[in-house]
């Protein structure tokens, strides 16, 4: 993953487990009393930057499932795309938490505009597992690693020093994954790219989206465009 350079030095490295965190359960996410068992390591990626580390600025509420089958609903959670990582905020500390990886399964966060499922995936060719979010999910998915990368840097005044700030950017990998599970990464948006997601199926992808004018060139295009495919090669296979 690429690394944060600074002319300021700044430490941020992992710090100690967290502890006291014990299941209440039935408590709500206002209850301060709240703090559910969720392992990890307390973290401090306050860092300056031109650009956001998460996909979403707030601290959101969202809902962790873990492998061991205990579904665990937290009031803050954010999803940090720079280190490909799930952040918790304790409610009684307000430490920052950096969830263990190993023991998730899948998770939740719910913002005021659309709930954003992630689960784990590898993409072909990769050894390394991500948390990519769930766009679409049905006979065809649609996935979206939310990768945050640094595409530059910038060197500014900060807190009375010259410091050289990277420029992060968000620069998500859209995946689809087709009935039989094969896996077709969409390196760009756009028609050809998306029909050729679906061998011997182009001409009729094709068509659909001429017919329902989506160019495919951005991501709310694709994701109706995938549900309108999806809806076509159901209904053919059904017949």
């Amino acid at each position: 993953m690429t690394k944060l350079f600074y002319t300021l030095i700044i430490v941020f490295s992992a710090l100690n487990p967290a502890k006291d965190a014990f299941t209440q359960p039935g408590r709500e996410w206002n209850d301060p009393a709240f703090s559910p068992r969720l392992a990890g390591e307390v973290v401090n990626y306050n860092v300056p930057s031109r650009g956001s580390q998460y996909l979403f600025q707030d601290w959101l509420p969202g809902t962790v499932y873990l492998h061991s089958g205990a579904k665990v609903s937290v009031a803050g959670l954010r999803y940090n795309g720079h280190r490909n990582t799930i952040i918790w905020r304790h409610p009684k500390t307000h430490n920052h938490i950096r969830l263990d990886d190993k023991l998730i399964k899948e998770f939740e966060i719910i913002h005021p505009q659309r709930k954003a499922r992630f689960i784990r995936f590898t993409a072909p060719g990769s050894r390394d597992p991500v948390w990519a979010e769930c766009l679409y999910v049905d006979e065809i998915s649609l996935l979206a690693d939310r990768k945050i990368s640094q595409t530059g840097s910038l060197v500014q005044q900060h807190e009375g020093s010259m410091v050289s700030l990277p420029v992060l950017e968000p620069r998500p990998r859209y995946y689809v994954v087709n009935a039989k599970g094969d896996t077709t990464r969409i390196s760009r948006l756009n028609r050809r790219n998306l029909q050729n997601a679906f061998p011997g199926d182009e001409r009729a992808v094709r068509e659909l989206l001429r017919e329902n004018s989506l160019r495919v060139q951005n991501e709310t295009e694709l994701v109706a465009a995938i549900r309108l495919i999806n809806s076509m090669l159901t209904r053919e296979s059904n017949n």
